[in-house]
């Protein structure tokens, strides 16, 4: 059994008949990336409503009737009904806290939190919606975040770049070994959305003011920043 093994290995390294080594083939193997930038064409508003009351009823209804008119107040600018939905609903109960006396109390209180998210496919409308949504009832606005609905031709952009770029390197060691390159024997691809660090991963804090009398509502500037999305494609050459 051992002298089987023994030749079946010799025969797989190529040993057998007088040869002495195994053959290993003769290839490279390079990396390259691709990358492309383009702007964002769709925002994406998470806004909600945080209210207690002395009863569930009460904390409920009061949730719901701010919702309701952040909602209306929306649509009013042409956010379409189906791109608003609810992202999350909860209710808990806490003791009143007196800061007479730095104590909580036996008075039971009940806390909801309603938040929704609403899509936007008009980057100038954002700020006006924002402020819409705070005017017509929402108290939190917890995020704004920016994305592509279609990413296909940055990603076949980024490809073509990320081959290239491949087929550059696999060149230059070539050359700088004095071999020539052959065809592709093996191709992989890896593929993954990027944002600028220095802008916030699409997203950003959305900060509203009123004015004095608490009735008018200023939109803020919002400004999303260029995203991109990035390639990397292995590919191994032949050498002749």
């Amino acid at each position: 059994m051992r002298t089987a093994t023994v030749v079946v290995l010799l025969l797989l390294c190529g040993a057998a008949f007088g040869q002495d080594t195994c053959a290993y083939p003769r290839q490279i193997s390079v990396t390259g990336s691709g990358i492309a930038w383009l702007k964002p064409d769709m925002a994406v508003i998470t806004f909600g409503a945080d209210v207690t009351g002395y009863s569930p009823a009460e904390a409920v209804d009061r949730a719901s009737n701010l919702m309701e008119g952040a909602r209306r107040a929306a649509m009013r600018l042409g956010v379409a009904e189906e791109d608003i939905a609810t992202s999350s609903y909860s209710m808990w109960t806490e003791y009143e806290y007196d800061s007479s006396t730095y104590e909580y109390t036996d008075v039971r209180i009940y806390h909801v939190t309603d938040y929704a998210s609403l899509k936007l496919y008009d980057m100038e409308d954002v700020g006006e919606v924002l402020a819409a949504l705070v005017q017509g009832g929402a108290n939190c606005i917890s995020g704004v975040s920016f994305s592509i609905t279609d990413k296909t031709p940055a990603y076949d952009e980024a490809r073509r770049i990320a081959v290239e770029d491949a087929r550059n390197r696999a060149e230059q060691l070539a050359e700088a070994t004095g071999v020539t390159l052959g065809e592709p024997t093996m191709i992989s691809e890896y593929s993954y959305d990027y944002y600028d660090p220095y802008y916030g991963y699409g997203g950003m804090p959305a900060t509203i003011t009123a004015d004095e009398s608490g009735m008018a509502m200023s939109a803020p500037s919002i400004s999303p920043s260029m995203m991109s999305v990035q390639t990397s494609v292995s590919i191994t050459y032949g050498m002749e």
